[in-house]
């Protein structure tokens, strides 16, 4: 196999691992939220729309990587003429909107914790406890 090939094969399944899991571990914070503070309605409704547009964001990823050439055999065979989108571009703006709805996510438990009834110093704690773990 020619070593551009190989090279070609090997981005495309290192985006598309890459893409994978952070997407399941942004789902499993998800997850791991619903559980602790579904009991709020907005809350739930918030954490399955970030979910979904999560899940959305890897399957347009998944399908710019595999049909970002037309022909789809001009991103694997230099020796065929096509036209390309430029994946570099498209990769960028899947993490930007990685980089959104992550912070959405480190953000979202916020609010409830805000309005414990606890002392300041102690809901600062725990807004820091979960700010840091969405790191």
């Amino acid at each position: 196999m020619d070593d551009v090939l190989i090279s070609i094969y090997t981005s495309f399944v290192s985006v598309l691992c890459t893409g994978a899991c952070e997407t399941f571990a942004r789902l499993s914070v998800i997850f791991l939220y619903y559980r602790l503070f579904s009991i709020k309605r907005w809350m739930g409704w918030s954490l399955k729309i970030v979910a979904s547009l999560s899940i959305t964001s890897l399957l347009v990823l998944i399908i710019v990587s595999i049909f970002h050439c037309k022909p789809i055999a001009a991103a694997f065979d230099a020796s065929i003429h096509g036209e390309c989108l430029d994946s570099q571009l498209a990769f960028l703006l899947y993490e930007l909107s990685n980089l959104v709805l992550d912070l959405v996510v480190a953000f979202l438990p916020v609010r409830v914790i805000w309005r414990l009834h606890l002392p300041l110093r102690e809901r600062l704690g725990v807004c820091g406890i979960f700010l840091t773990g969405s790191l």
